[in-house]
């Protein structure tokens, strides 16, 4: 995920925590006020959500008489009904309370209710109006004040206007009332011909958590979301902070190669950008035009007409990826106003199957090293007669040290090119060996380079062995293989200038460079020389 991407995507995380908290607040509003409101149903209104139906219960033990009773100095049977009041409970939500209000239409008397309590409206709008509320299930008598009969059954009177309120128990489980369920309540009266109890009200709350409904599963879901794109973004994020402190401590390890070239940049094709640490800021990613191309642009217009179609062929973006199939790769171009000049390009974040995503760019002046090899090359690769007469050296010299300071010299370039150097030197060399000297340090040192420049990012390894020969002499076997493709190339085969250089010293020595390919592999340079003993 690139720094732009990861900036959109923690603006989105940000939209998306707002919306979520948007929507929250709007789920617990509209719950809180769901749940508080109050809720009323007149009568036996069927289309609301809970309804209460008051019934005389129909079985012959419900209904019953109660004979010679004195009413107002008068005589009369009285009729003892049992009614049920059945609640139901028509939506998904529970009744969190509630309670009922029966308005009197005529005169009765109120004798039990179970199993809440009742708030008696006696003699409502006259001078001796009473209010009193009662558990008829148990009670005792002289705590009733209001008006009352008692002849072994408490007797209220109600007239018309008087009211009862009904409380229903939570101890009783009359309430919370579940969704789609019913409850009954029950109540006694008497009348004397007869009783209407049509004019009744509920009034009732709704109850619904904060967990259920379409607006939890639409917060959810918006969560769920964020979840999973913040922990998407959170490992985007390590992964980028991993690769910007690789990227810091490359940029760090690139800065090292200013003394060697004029210009360095960083390319990032993921990103389109390009980070300046050596050269004009003309490359940044303000200009026009691919990566590639704004980068061939700082060199190809000061390339002579003679090098311009091979300067142009190297920095094409359409081919350039298919050609990096090693760690790096190089173009030499006649510039016109400096002279020789080399373009390197370095692989510095390569995976295995995946695009090119970083490169390094530089520019070398080589012109002064390129006059001075011209200049060696002429002189190596003259007749045999201007070099048959070359008598190879004969002074004493320790080959340990030639090795060290081969090494040594290698272990600048194997720096730069993050590959590894390692060497396995005999331990039963002799001390000091009669030979020439600086013509195999020459070899070798040709040797290590050739071999950097094809251990594709890798490493290296330097062997030296030694053992006696019949005629006391020490025979002396050198060889370094690379880590690379193994496969041959004109600079593998003696056509690189180096390694011109190598055969032609060898050639002198009575020796001669070998070669060893292994494709897939790695590649193998030696020689085998004989030195007499100090």
């Amino acid at each position: 995920m690139n720094s732009k991407r990861m900036e959109s995507t923690k603006n989105f995380l940000a939209i998306m925590a707002v919306a979520i908290v948007i929507a929250a607040v709007a789920h617990v509003v509209s719950v809180i006020s769901y749940n508080s409101k109050v809720h009323r149903t007149q009568g036996e209104d069927d289309r609301k959500q809970a309804v209460m139906v008051l019934n005389d219960r129909e079985d012959s033990t419900s209904s019953w008489l109660k004979r010679d009773f004195d009413m107002d100095g008068r005589t009369v049977d009285l009729t003892g009904q049992t009614f049920d009041g059945v609640l139901t409970n028509k939506s998904s939500s529970e009744i969190s309370e509630w309670m009922m209000r029966i308005n009197i239409k005529g005169d009765c008397y109120l004798n039990n209710a179970w199993c809440g309590v009742v708030e008696v409206h006696q003699h409502v709008g006259s001078d001796n109006e009473k209010v009193q509320t009662l558990d008829l299930r148990k009670y005792e008598l002289e705590d009733v004040k209001l008006d009352h009969v008692y002849d072994g059954d408490l007797l209220i009177p109600l007239s018309k206007g008087d009211y009862i309120m009904y409380y229903p128990s939570a101890k009783e489980r009359e309430m919370p009332v579940a969704g789609k369920t019913e409850l009954t309540i029950g109540m006694i009266l008497y009348y004397l011909d007869g009783i209407d109890l049509s004019d009744h009200y509920i009034s009732y709350k709704l109850h619904k958590s904060f967990f259920e409904g379409k607006g939890f599963y639409a917060v959810l879901g918006l969560a769920l979301v964020w979840i999973a794109g913040f922990f998407a973004y959170v490992v985007a994020t390590l992964s980028y902070r991993r690769a910007w402190k690789d990227m810091e401590l490359r940029k760090t390890g690139v800065a090292y190669m200013s003394d060697i070239y004029d210009m360095i940049y960083m390319a990032d094709l993921v990103n389109d950008d390009i980070t300046t640490i050596k050269g004009a800021d003309a490359a940044r990613g303000s200009a026009r035009g691919s990566v590639v191309s704004r980068l061939g642009k700082l060199f190809i217009d000061d390339v002579t007409d003679e090098y311009r179609q091979v300067a142009e062929e190297f920095m094409d973006p359409a081919t350039l990826e298919e050609r990096f199939d090693r760690e790096s790769i190089a173009c030499q171009y006649m510039s016109k106003t400096k002279g020789w000049c080399l373009v390197r390009l370095f692989a510095i974040d390569r995976r295995e199957g995946e695009p090119l995503r970083r490169f390094i760019f530089t520019i070398q002046n080589i012109n002064d090293e390129k006059t001075e090899m011209d200049e060696i090359e002429d002189s190596i690769t003259g007749s045999e007669n201007e070099t048959a007469g070359i008598v190879p050296e004969s002074v004493t010299y320790s080959i340990r040290d030639i090795v060290d300071e081969a090494l040594a010299d290698a272990s600048e370039e194997a720096e730069l090119r993050g590959t590894e150097v390692t060497s396995d030197i005999a331990a039963d060399l002799p001390e000091k060996l009669t030979g020439d000297p600086g013509k195999l340090r020459m070899v070798i040192a040709c040797m290590l380079l050739s071999a950097l420049r094809h251990a594709g990012g890798k490493s290296i390894r330097l062997s030296l062995f030694a053992k006696e020969t019949k005629d006391g002499k020490e025979h002396l076997l050198v060889s370094v293989r690379d880590s690379g493709d193994g496969k041959k190339d004109d600079e593998k085969d003696f056509g690189g200038l180096g390694l011109k250089a190598a055969e032609e010293m060898l050639r002198i020595m009575d020796s001669e460079l070998r070669s060893i390919y292994e494709e897939g592999a790695g590649s193998e340079l030696y020689f085998e020389i004989e030195q007499e003993k100090a």
